[in-house]
């Protein structure tokens, strides 16, 4: 049994795998095998049953003190059906959880998400030529109702708020503050190394008969099967270099400012989130 469980909620395009991959280095951390095994956000997972999940922790009793993956979908309430209940799923499961959730210019991070979902034909509804950007957009970067869904589970004392900015002007800092907040032993990562991972401009594209598999259901179980890392370099040695990047025009990027201001504004007073870097 694994008795404690840290999981990097979101958000998506914000750094989390750079955050996952440098934590991953701790002793005392144990990192799961995949770093979005998606649990608490498919029913078809979260069905297989907690040792089904727990069997994806290479976990060692007498060196770690904590179990860590990443899952984007569990703060991607509002976008997919399933992902409406992760927190109380999570919150009906025995194991001690606590949650990091990285945030980053809401601005930046729905222009990093359109790029990095156009270039696979996945992002859905977006015009570049229109005043607004799809909902689904704003439910991601809508950090503070996301966390609000939390909030009805969990005491905020289980939840870290950290941004994009503060992991790249200072990752030392940072990963001391979560050291501290896990209740883990400081560990003297080599913050000179840090180096962004997951990042979307001069990432791969996959290629076309790539995307058409995944499309395909029953392919793409098929291709799942594939081992994680196998599938990857697959898919890099077909694909092509991402070099664009979408730029949100002005009156879409005063509509997701509006639509989100309320919601910054609480996260700035009562979390401390520095938003006003953000321009809320």
């Amino acid at each position: 049994m694994i008795p404690r469980f840290a999981l990097i909620i979101g958000a998506m395009k914000s750094g989390t795998t750079t955050l996952f991959d440098h934590l991953s280095g701790h002793p005392e951390i144990c990192p799961c095998e995949e770093k979005e095994p998606n649990f608490f956000a498919s029913p078809d997972n979260f069905a297989r049953g907690l040792p089904w999940y727990e069997s994806k922790f290479p976990w060692d009793g007498d060196n770690h003190r904590v179990a860590l993956e990443a899952t984007m979908l569990y703060t991607w309430a509002g976008v997919l059906p399933n992902t409406e209940g992760v927190p109380a799923r999570i919150a009906d499961t025995p194991r001690n959880f606590r949650f990091i959730y990285l945030v980053r210019d809401p601005i930046a991070r729905v222009e990093s998400h359109i790029t990095y979902t156009a270039i696979r034909d996945e992002v859905g509804g977006f015009d570049a030529r229109a005043d607004t950007v799809p909902d689904w957009l704003i439910s991601v970067s809508d950090y503070w109702k996301q966390l609000e869904r939390y909030f009805e589970h969990f005491d905020r004392t289980r939840v870290l708020v950290a941004t994009t900015e503060e992991l790249h002007a200072n990752p030392g800092a940072l990963l001391a503050r979560i050291e501290s907040f896990l209740e883990l032993s400081p560990f003297a990562d080599d913050a000179s190394a840090y180096a962004p991972s997951n990042v979307t401009r001069g990432q791969v594209a996959p290629p076309p008969l790539w995307q058409w598999l995944r499309r395909m259901p029953l392919l793409r179980s098929q291709v799942r099967r594939i081992p994680a890392p196998l599938r990857r370099a697959l898919r890099d040695r077909l694909a092509r270099p991402i070099e664009s990047h979408v730029t949100l025009n002005p009156a879409q990027r005063q509509y997701v400012r509006s639509r989100l201001q309320t919601g910054m504004t609480r996260l700035g007073d009562e979390l401390g989130v520095p938003v006003e870097q953000w321009g809320f």
